[in-house]
């Protein structure tokens, strides 16, 4: 069928005449798509191209999905309440933030809800007037240094060391602040992306002793809190969470997280912060500019929210079989990779489900040198082996070693390996710790084959 003739009309009329000169935004012109979203398109487009069984086997070890569904409680919570169509306040639906501050032990007045913890993240540096310098740790997640570009501010980035399990020591960032004498921000993550790592009390205590003397503001990115691997029993998975900088320096704190990690919704781009009294004018700010852009997060998705929050024994007991799961996942991924590239340098996670591995030592690093760019190392990581990776490049690792990358240990089927936990005890720490229960990940119709496959040919690969 032909197009209306208007159209056609329009068309021809666009194709003929020049466009006005439009001038972008270098920090938007420079930046592209988020490499972690990229890595998931790319992946999803090659999944659909295949068309024949030659086509390469891929192992999907760069986009960080949960593998886990949304808990049934949750689906069956969006189905009644899929007619909402009212538009709610900014700062989200009472009920929500009463929930959630309810159960993070914070008045409901500390709370904003957003579409993703990511939007509440990058507001909160756009409403720091600019330029405020931000430090980020090496790693960090790879959004931070756009979206503090985007927003007028400088990047300055802090050294960390594996020894420190990646953790900014409280002397390096005091001499970082030192160097500012304009506002200050500090973004921390823990448990950390892209490394799995968490920081000590006594790290905490005293980064925030040195955030305190500097007056930074520290933005706490702790979208996985829930997801830390020390298991124990089925507790509240809102009290079962690693220290918080928020602990040590409650005043110059603000606090993001999301229903994305821990209960596998990351479609639903359902985020929330904390704000303490003394930062109400960062929060107005929050606010003003979240009313002039997105006005508020899905009214359907709020409503349905509200039991993710609610004291559930169903819902932290599946919070613990999943913190089980990944724990199983993270050993058979360390071991598979020292027995096949025992020069691979990586802290085993605390968290989340990721792994941050160095490769400069290994024999294929030694033998190449440190010439190529880090994103080229891991396509031809791809090439060779079909294990798709994230460069270190993309976290701000420095170009001196382009042999690091992020490993997201999450191309399992969530669901099969619940299942298989099914019918045991509560607490299964000594049993993972003594390895009685590795068969289920690593054996025979175990759920982490498929990735115990990907990563044997990632370090035989860097092994050669």
């Amino acid at each position: 069928m032909k197009p209306p003739r208007v159209f056609g009309h329009v068309d021809r009329l666009s194709r003929a005449l020049q466009p006005p000169r439009v001038n972008i935004r270098a920090c938007l012109a420079a930046t592209g798509i988020s490499p972690t979203l990229e890595a998931n398109e790319l992946i999803q487009k090659a999944q659909n191209d295949s068309t024949s069984a030659s086509s390469q086997q891929l192992f999907r070890f760069s986009f960080g999905k949960s593998p886990f569904s949304v808990p049934r409680v949750l689906q069956e919570s969006l189905r009644q309440n899929v007619h909402q169509n009212s538009y709610l306040p900014v700062m989200g639906l009472p009920k929500l933030r009463e929930a959630i501050g309810a159960a993070h032990g914070r008045p409901m007045e500390d709370v904003i809800i957003g579409p993703g913890s990511k939007e509440l993240l990058f507001l909160s540096l756009f409403a720091v007037y600019p330029p405020a310098t931000v430090f980020l740790p090496v790693p960090s997640w790879v959004s931070y240094f756009p979206q503090a570009m985007m927003s007028d501010h400088h990047v300055h980035w802090v050294k960390t060391r594996l020894v420190d399990r990646f953790v900014p020591s409280s002397h390096a960032l005091d001499m970082a602040f030192s160097t500012s004498k304009i506002g200050k921000v500090l973004i921390l993550n823990y448990p950390n992306n892209p490394t799995g790592c968490s920081a000590s009390p006594a790290q905490l205590q005293a980064i925030a002793a040195v955030c305190r003397k500097h007056k930074v503001l520290v933005i706490s990115d702790e979208v996985y809190a829930h997801t830390t691997h020390y298991c124990g029993s089925a507790t509240s998975l809102f009290t079962h969470r690693p220290p918080s900088i928020e602990e040590y320096y409650p005043e110059g704190t603000i606090v993001t997280s999301s229903i994305s990690k821990a209960f596998g919704a990351g479609g639903w781009r359902l985020g929330y912060a904390f704000l303490p009294e003394g930062l109400s004018a960062v929060k107005n700010a929050i606010c003003a500019a979240a009313s002039e852009t997105y006005s508020a997060a899905s009214a359907p998705i709020q409503h349905a929210s509200v039991s993710a929050f609610l004291p559930s024994r169903e819902l932290d007991l599946l919070a613990l079989r999943q913190r089980q799961i990944l724990r199983l996942t993270s050993r058979m991924v360390m071991k598979t990779l020292k027995d096949a590239c025992p020069s691979a340098l990586a802290p085993p996670p605390d968290g989340a489900f990721y792994m941050y591995i160095d490769f400069s030592l290994s024999p294929r690093a030694k033998r190449e040198g440190n010439d190529m760019a880090s994103a080229e190392v891991f396509a031809r990581v791809q090439k060779e082996t079909g294990v798709v990776l994230l460069p270190g490049s993309v976290f701000g690792e420095y170009p001196s070693n382009p042999w690091t990358a992020r490993l997201a240990f999450v191309d399992l089927d969530g669901e099969k390996a619940l299942s298989m936990l099914e019918g045991r005890e509560e607490n299964l720490d000594k049993e993972i710790e003594g390895g009685r229960l590795d068969e289920l990940c690593e054996g025979e119709g175990g759920w982490g084959v498929h990735m115990r496959e990907g990563v044997r040919r990632l370090a035989e690969y860097m092994n050669s």
